[in-house]
């Protein structure tokens, strides 16, 4: 049985010092918090390698639980990752290319002492990194070097590598309990030679043609189809992007047979691009480490596959089924055979699939309210859209690298760590967030409810409109927001970040408005 531990609050001393400081330095704080093995075993996590060091001399670790050595490796990854620009920048807050902010941090030691005594008298942290995101997200993962992702990110990147090697106990051959340093840097030894594992890019897409609104379902179970992908060959998502979710799997099979048994989750609505890069999880080694980063630089690049979902190699109709004599294939997915039949308004013929989704898209009562009233012809609706194009981002990122820091190692996109990305999905989010609100009190007067939320898209929602004119208002928004956000896309000329709207009246069929998505 796994021991517990509290991964998301390994660094949890950061907030109160300067940098990462051994617990054991803190002890006349931290006089209770020992007696909390869950927290205190995850503070130790830099103890495992360093005991009698410079800076760890007061501490004697050994031996040690597996969880904890697995903590220690995930943070070594994790660190790996989100410190690509090392020693470009200092900062007290989280440095961000897209809204720069720097608060001067200069390279002194400090402590909070009342900070480390509440820490100190806390009595459950089961659902501390929760009740204090926000301070971990303002906080930098490291001030005084690489101050470009927030302690959050860093924290939820060492968590899912945790989860990663804890769910491979058996392939990175790891013994329950580990009794001396050197036994340590053995395991060490081994895992960064011998043990490879995939780094892996997906992204789900579909063919589906988008009839009617409740269509759109298809989003929202589109990233649970891929976690199920993922699932059923063992791996661990590390992070999900905006489209896609890079992953990790132990090098336990071969790239083929991983792929037939994704294959076989996918339904004829969606089809996979994946790219698999063997690696090796670095330690020591400085080889290991550039193979491991040109790895995952190369994730977005071409996918180097598409998997397809596996189909029937003949569809002959059936005459006893009326929509497959009538159509042979379904009107959505074009994929398999036709057996379902869809009266309203007009009649489609559908596969089984298909007709199970329509059915789970739910409706849309705003919108059926509209029609009601809409006896003139001069009823509007207006689509908008808010799009984001990671391609475009990544030059867009690697542009303003260039502008603020001056180095010609930017002027093309390049890596720059996953986390920083991840950090700009975030605010990406906030901004989202913060325009459907805006758009609301606008369009939300008294009881009529004028603003359809499309739940399934964040990013997608409808509008009853009095006239064109109206529409300034919503461009006005944007334009302030975006302008708040992102202020260095502007400097550069270039965005990432795209606003579509289309107005018709309301009887406009929906997959019309869809084209021009």
């Amino acid at each position: 049985m796994s021991k517990e531990i509290l991964v998301e609050l390994h660094d949890l001393l950061k907030l109160a010092t300067s940098g990462h400081a051994c617990p054991h330095k803190h002890k006349e704080h931290l006089s209770d918090a020992i007696n909390k093995p869950d927290l205190w075993t995850a503070l130790c996590h830099h103890c495992v390698t360093k005991t009698g060091g410079k800076h760890h001399a007061d501490c004697n670790v050994y031996p040690i639980p597996k969880e904890l050595f697995y903590l220690h490796y995930a943070d070594i990854l994790a660190s790996i990752i989100s410190r690509r620009l090392e020693g470009k920048i200092k900062s007290k807050s989280v440095y961000k290319i897209w809204n720069p902010n720097i608060i001067p941090y200069e390279n002194k030691e400090w402590k909070d002492k009342s900070l480390l005594e509440k820490i100190n008298s806390t009595a459950d942290f089961s659902s501390y990194f929760k009740e204090n995101e926000q301070i971990f997200r303002d906080r930098p993962e490291d001030m005084g070097r690489c101050p470009f992702a927030s302690l959050y990110t860093h924290s939820e990147l060492v968590k899912n590598w945790y989860d990663f090697l804890l769910k491979n106990e058996a392939y990175f051959e790891t013994p329950k309990e580990i009794s001396s340093i050197e036994k340590t840097n053995e395991l060490i030894d081994l895992i960064e030679k011998q043990k490879e594992v995939y780094l892996c890019y997906s992204i789900i897409k579909s063919d589906t043609i988008f009839v009617r609104i409740k269509d759109t379902y298809l989003f929202k179970i589109a990233k649970s189809v891929l976690k199920d992908c993922i699932d059923i060959v063992g791996g661990v998502v590390l992070y999900e992007l905006f489209n896609g979710i890079i992953f990790v799997l132990p090098a336990n099979l071969e790239e083929g047979d991983f792929l037939e048994k994704m294959r076989k989750k996918l339904t004829s609505n969606f089809y996979l691009e994946v790219t698999f890069k063997k690696t090796s999880l670095p330690y020591n080694d400085d080889d290991s480490r550039s193979r491991f980063l040109k790895d995952l630089s190369q994730l977005f690049l071409e996918p180097e596959k598409r998997l397809y979902p596996l189909l029937d190699d003949e569809i002959k109709p059936d005459p006893m089924n009326t929509a497959s004599r009538k159509a042979i294939i379904c009107d959505l997915c074009q994929k398999a055979k036709a057996t379902r039949e869809s009266k309203k308004d007009t009649t489609e013929y559908l596969c089984e699939t298909c007709d199970t989704y329509r059915r789970e898209g739910g409706s849309f009562s705003g919108i059926s309210e509209w029609e009601k009233y809409e006896t003139l012809g001069r009823q509007k609706v207006a689509w908008i859209e808010v799009s984001l194009d990671i391609e475009v981002l990544l030059g867009c990122l690697a542009r303003g690298l260039y502008m603020q820091l001056e180095e010609t190692q930017f002027k093309e996109p390049k890596d720059f760590g996953f986390s920083i990305i991840f950090e700009f999905l975030e605010d990406y989010q906030l901004f989202l967030k913060g325009f459907k609100e805006s758009i609301s009190k606008i369009f939300i007067k008294g009881r009529e409810k004028k603003i359809e939320k499309i739940n399934v898209l964040e990013n997608l929602f409808i509008l009853k409109i009095d006239d064109i004119d109206s529409l300034m208002g919503i461009l006005e928004v944007y334009n302030n927001l975006y302008k708040s956000y992102f202020p260095s896309f502007i400097k550069i000329r270039q965005s990432p970040i795209f606003l579509s709207i289309s107005c018709a009246n309301i009887k406009y069929p929906f997959f019309e408005h869809w084209k021009f998505f």
